[in-house]
């Protein structure tokens, strides 16, 4: 007796709710190898680095040149990663002199690496500077405090 066997390849069938998870998967690493961050949570996960966007800098970066303010001592603040970045903002001769951080609630590692866009603030008398990767939201708060401060100055 003769069987007539009929072999079918071996498919198997992905469901829609398998592929989705498939294809986020995929964005998500591809977005980690490119440096690209899609949680606020990110910079407590050093394994993820968040990097500076230029819609964003250019929205918190509105006061240009520092030159053709009134001299004296401005505080302001915004918000940081944990709440709200206070800094005092020193002007003299119509220049942004001095910056100092007056208080925050960001993560200290964090908020150390963010620390060194006040000299770059200082050296192009701007704040249309970039944000310190990983810890982007420490910088924009400080960026936008430096901002806030300086709007009493004019």
């Amino acid at each position: 007796m003769s069987r007539s066997i009929n072999k079918k390849k071996n498919k198997k069938v992905v469901g829609k709710k398998t592929m989705v998870s498939i294809v986020g998967s995929s964005l998500a690493i591809l977005l980690m190898v490119t440096g690209c961050s899609i949680s606020k949570g990110s910079e407590q996960n050093a394994s993820n680095v968040t990097t500076e966007s230029s819609q964003s800098e250019s929205a918190n970066n509105e006061s240009g040149s520092g030159s053709g303010y009134k001299d004296g001592t401005y505080t302001g603040s915004a918000s940081g990663f944990k709440g709200d970045v206070t800094v005092n903002v020193v002007v003299s001769g119509g220049n942004i002199s001095n910056i100092k951080i007056v208080s925050t609630n960001d993560d200290r590692e964090f908020f150390q690496r963010a620390e060194s866009v006040i000299d770059e603030i200082l050296n192009s008398q701007s704040t249309d500077v970039s944000v310190v990767s990983g810890a982007t939201y420490s910088s924009n708060g400080i960026i936008d405090a430096v901002n806030n401060a300086l709007e009493s100055a004019k």
